[in-house]
């Protein structure tokens, strides 16, 4: 089994143990994925790895796969939706600046600070910049994170 090992799971691929899709259209090519992904036993779904190559691509995949189960009838109508944070990698100057966010981004600390209103491990979402002060403006909690 390959889960959670993406170096064997390529070394597969490049053995023949797996398929790579292709299309110039990305919607066109997650249905085609999504379609062949339908069509395995729970067993064989299990054990397949499917990749897109951003982010974003593989968000639309996992919708496309998802609405394309729920319309076989394997998934249901109603479906939980997680956050998952993926880091920025930032360092710590970048991390320091205020150009280094963007409205709408998601922003934990490691230590808290009263002064500041700031709760270790609590998400705060950035809602403007001030780069000519090097400010940053955060709405107080985010509600939908939790430590």
């Amino acid at each position: 089994m390959l889960a959670g090992d993406a170096e064997r799971a390529f070394a597969a691929l490049d053995a023949g143990g797996g398929r790579v899709v292709e299309h110039a259209e990305e919607d066109v090519r997650h249905a085609l994925i999504a379609r062949e992904f339908a069509a395995l036993s729970p067993q064989e779904r299990a054990q397949t790895l499917v990749l897109d190559p951003t982010r974003e691509g593989r968000q639309r995949l996992t919708e496309s796969i998802r609405l394309t189960l729920v319309k076989d009838g394997t998934l249901g109508q109603q479906a939980l939706t997680a956050t998952v944070l993926e880091p920025r990698g930032l360092t710590r100057a970048e991390a320091a600046s205020a150009a280094s966010y963007h409205p709408g981004d998601l922003v934990t600390f490691r230590r808290g600070n009263r002064a500041a209103h700031i709760a270790r491990g609590q998400g705060y979402r950035v809602e403007h910049i001030d780069a000519e002060a090097g400010t940053v403006g955060k709405r107080r909690r985010d509600p939908t994170l939790r430590e």
